[in-house]
């Protein structure tokens, strides 16, 4: 039988703020991140505008400053998110609950690995050829590593690795890391995502297959499920979760934000790049979800939907929700519009709001959409209050990956 697994703790990094509270207070407020991001880019990069978080550093006492200097700017997002959350529920040194270490692990999504330690490989490479590459720039830029210091710092000494199945890795590493709970091999889990990929090398790519925008207005990018939508505008930082055990958890007078119920993963078996253009891998996704959750699409009271703001795509995701859901008109909503699409890094905090939904009894909004072009109920221009049992999570990613997660009010 399997065991019940609830969410004890969260925190998050984003272009809205450098902690859950202030990105939380700033979406449901319907507050955009976007802005102009020259300064970080070269002139040729036709990418202009983005959500980084804005005057963030990690905060104190986490690590020493060597470690900080030979951590990637994506390591870092994670740490930051997963070392708070741990101090403020009083996890530090595993003084208070008595946790096997060995029975603590580490599953985190990334979709890029550390960017800012392979470009700047590349870069000493193109000086001087030959040039030594020292040890703590590879292990910079190696996705794994990523959990590794998070292991590090908690003392983590459970199942522990990186995921990476592109903008679904967030929510994939959920699911393993719920999978460990519920099956009794683990009693906690730090899980979640985390993404950095504000460089030339890696927009200009996406610009170039009309994935992101190329509107270069941060006052009106992007513009999810509208019918003038031009695609995605990229966004960093991170979302970390704490997954345990509920009996555990209840017995320690945890607050318990949300239990996870539910689960489905996918691949649209259609093309690596472009979505089933009818959206059956993301609905055959939802329908295992709400199956595995042993619940009806009704019982559904808001969807944190992928919605990407690219052409394809949204219909895609439209489609797929109308397959599943058919006349019942379910709450919608893309929070990219407000802090941009974290690629490998969305399932973690796009979960988080999710939970946030059923917890504080609010929806968050869709940001820039003007004129809808789809037949949704889609959350408009700032939050909706609403009292609901059930949410929905869903990601997709290139090589037609789809993950979806169902979190329960308790």
């Amino acid at each position: 039988m399997k065991r019940r697994v609830v969410v004890t703790g969260m925190e998050a990094v984003t272009g809205l703020g450098n902690n859950l509270e202030t990105t939380w207070d700033g979406l449901i407020e319907g507050k955009s991140s976007v802005r102009d991001l020259s300064e970080y880019l070269y002139d040729w990069c036709r990418s202009r505008i983005g959500c980084k978080p804005k005057g963030w550093k990690l905060g104190p006492n986490i690590l020493t400053e060597k470690d900080e200097e030979i951590s990637d700017i994506v390591a870092l997002y994670a740490i930051d998110a997963a070392a708070r959350t741990w101090r403020f529920h009083e996890w530090e040194n595993n003084k208070l609950y008595n946790y096997d270490p060995h029975r603590i692990g580490v599953i985190l999504g990334n979709g890029s690995g550390g960017m800012a330690s392979a470009r700047k490989i590349h870069n000493r490479m193109q000086e001087k050829l030959g040039a030594k590459i020292g040890p703590y720039l590879l292990v910079g830029y190696l996705g794994n590593c990523i959990a590794g210091k998070v292991s590090i710092l908690l003392g983590a000494k459970g199942i522990n690795y990186t995921l990476q199945s592109a903008c679904a890795s967030g929510t994939h590493a959920i699911q393993m890391a719920y999978n460990e709970i519920a099956y009794g091999k683990q009693d906690v889990m730090i899980t979640g995502g985390c993404e950095s990929t504000i460089y030339d090398e890696c927009l200009d790519p996406f610009y170039n297959g009309k994935a992101i925008t190329n509107n270069n207005d941060p006052e009106t990018q992007p513009r999810p499920f509208d019918k003038n939508r031009s695609g995605f505008v990229a966004g960093e930082g991170s979302g970390i979760l704490i997954l345990e055990e509920y009996e555990a958890a209840k017995a320690r007078g945890a607050t318990i934000y949300a239990e996870i119920v539910g689960h489905g993963a996918t691949a649209d078996a259609y093309h690596i790049i472009i979505p089933d253009k009818e959206g059956h891998g993301l609905a055959k996704c939802m329908e295992l979800a709400i199956e595995d959750a042993n619940i009806s699409p009704d019982d559904i009271g808001y969807i944190n939907a992928h919605g990407t703001a690219t052409k394809r795509g949204d219909v895609a995701e439209s489609l797929a929700i109308q397959k599943v859901f058919g006349d019942y008109k379910v709450p919608v909503s893309s929070t990219k519009g407000a802090i941009g699409h974290l690629l490998g890094g969305a399932g973690g905090i796009e979960a988080i709001f999710s939970i946030m939904a059923l917890y504080k009894g609010i929806l968050p909004p869709t940001l820039n959409c003007d004129d809808p072009g789809f037949d949704l109920d889609i959350v408009r221009y700032k939050g909706r209050e609403a009292d609901i049992k059930y949410s929905m999570s869903n990601s997709a990613g290139f090589g037609g990956s789809n993950g979806v997660l169902i979190f329960k009010k308790v």
